[in-house]
Formats: structure tokens, C-alpha cells, sequence
């Protein structure tokens, strides 16, 4: 089961820097994935108890006609019926060393593959997370000097970094202390973690850190990860 999830906004910090905008190389860009029958991700916005969460599935590319791509092999078939003609997805894919995702909107479906339009442009993309359940916070604590201790808000997660909200001004490229507390499995993981995104919001920051994690604490991330995408598939099929 795969861990991609959010993906970083085109208007966020580094993701801004690079966006790809020419729709002959961006076309030819899917063709050459089409041919050698590379997989990408398809995800979109559903709620889960009123807050907004990623469903997503890989797939592979069908066909490339002059401005759309025919899309099919999904391989969660509960994602692929809650697809519907008009919803906005975000397609991401491979990119020279990195990641790049593009917004579209469903052109046509069926019941073995859909049709989106060719994305206009496409942007970096970090790392791709999930988001915790509402009824069931993740822990977050960071040693900062001269501070108490505080628990700050949990965005999403991935086995390589998190996202979170902070009031305090941390400088991007600066190593913290972190110790996030998993609700299931319920253990606690104690980190390095290096400050690689900010954005201010608010009254607050949105920040985005890179972990160093022992295996055994991936191990354990990974699991809590995989745990949240089977209840995201189950609210696919309550849908």
C-alpha cells in the first residue's frame, strides 16, 4: 500500500520556485510515462468528519490525445468510483530527480478509467503525506531553548517529515528536536528533524521538517501511515 499523500502547494515556500509550464513538454512528459508504463498518483479532496482529507490511488496513463490523458489500472477500485465527471484531481508524477504535481479536472469516466484534462502546469511537490484523524491528534513536541514545553498542531505525515503549525518563528535550514506521540500504534518517536518549508499564516507559521529517523521509528511511522490509508479506503466505501 503506498504512503503518498498531501502534496505541497504550488504557492508554498520552495514548491513556487520551478513551476513547469509548457504543455508540449508537460504532454510529452506523460507520453514518455505512458510507454514505459510508469504508474502515477491520482488523488482528490473528500471530508472526514467535516475536515478535508486526500483519497488517492496509483494508475497508469492509457492514452495521451492532444490535451487529455485517458487514465486506468487504478489500483484502489473504491477510489476510482468516487470519481465523478467535473471533480479537480492532482496528478503526481516523476520528474527528473523530484516530484511535480498538476491540477485537472475529470473529463469523462467509466467503470475501468477516466479522462482529465492535460495539466497546465505542474509544481514541486515534497514528500507526500497524510493527515491524522481528527478524533485522533498525533503529539507533537519541539525543544526549543527557553521555552516550555507546548504541543503544537499536527498537519499531516509521512515516514520522512511532518507538517505542523507553530507559533514561533524557526528559521528554514535549522535542526530541532522533535518527539511526536502516534495514537496507533501508540508509541512515541524522539527525532532529529531539519525545518525545510515555512509559510506564514495567521497568527502562526506552517512549517514543513525533515526527519532522521532510527528504522525502528520508520518502522513504526510506516505502520501508523498504512493504518490511516485502509481507514481512508473505508470511508471511500461508505461514500
Amino acid at each position: 500500500m503506498h504512503t503518498w499523500t498531501t502534496v505541497e502547494s504550488e504557492n508554498d515556500g520552495k514548491a513556487a520556485e520551478d513551476p513547469l509550464e509548457n504543455r508540449v513538454v508537460i504532454r510529452d512528459l506523460f507520453t514518455h510515462l505512458s510507454k514505459n508504463s510508469q504508474s502515477i498518483i491520482l488523488a482528490f479532496e473528500i471530508k472526514e468528519n467535516g475536515e478535508p482529507i486526500m483519497a488517492r490511488s496509483t494508475c497508469t496513463i492509457k492514452e495521451v490525445r492532444e490535451n487529455m490523458l485517458v487514465l486506468h489500472n487504478f489500483k484502489n477500485s473504491l477510489f476510482l468510483k468516487n470519481l465523478k465527471k467535473g471533480v479537480c484531481v492532482t496528478a503526481l508524477l516523476p520528474y527528473k530527480q523530484e516530484n511535480k504535481g498538476g491540477l485537472a479536472c475529470i473529463e469523462e469516466t467509466s467503470n475501468n478509467e477516466i479522462t482529465i484534462a492535460v495539466p497546465e502546469r505542474l509544481f514541486s511537490v515534497r514528500d507526500i503525506r497524510i493527515q491524522p484523524h481528527k478524533n485522533e491528534p498525533i503529539g507533537l513536541y519541539i525543544l526549543i531553548p527557553n521555552e516550555p514545553t507546548t504541543r503544537y498542531g499536527v498537519l499531516d505525515i509521512s515516514q520522512k517529515g511532518i507538517g505542523f503549525l507553530c507559533c514561533r518563528d524557526l528559521p528554514v535550514g535549522s535542526e530541532c528536536c522533535f518527539t511526536i506521540m502516534l495514537p496507533d500504534p501508540n508509541v512515541v518517536v524522539v527525532t532529529r528533524g531539519i525545518i525545510r518549508h515555512k509559510k506564514e499564516s495567521c497568527a502562526s507559521y506552517q512549517y514543513g521538517a525533515e526527519f532522521m529517523l532510527h528504522p525502528w521509528d520508520a518502522d513504526n511511522m510506516a505502520k501508523y501511515i498504512m493504518k490511516r490509508e485502509r481507514e481512508i479506503i473505508d470511508l471511500l466505501r461508505g461514500r
